[in-house]
């Protein structure tokens, strides 16, 4: 015996680019970057470190 699941597919993928779009005019509005990711110290911060203590040169972004 089989079981078959019928789910809609709107309710599977429940998104709404409104939200994403308020959630954008508002980081602008508090005077954070639009996306969360384009800067930060995950973003901006050295990719390694050396082991012997020796500074990390930074990454130049173009």
């Amino acid at each position: 015996m089989s079981l078959i699941l019928r789910i809609p597919y709107n309710a599977v993928r429940s998104f709404s680019s409104t939200l994403v779009r308020d959630t954008k005019q508002w980081r602008v509005s508090q005077g954070l970057p639009a996306n969360r990711n384009a800067e930060g110290i995950l973003t901006d911060g050295p990719d390694y470190t050396f082991l012997d203590g020796r500074p990390t040169p930074l990454l130049v972004r173009i």
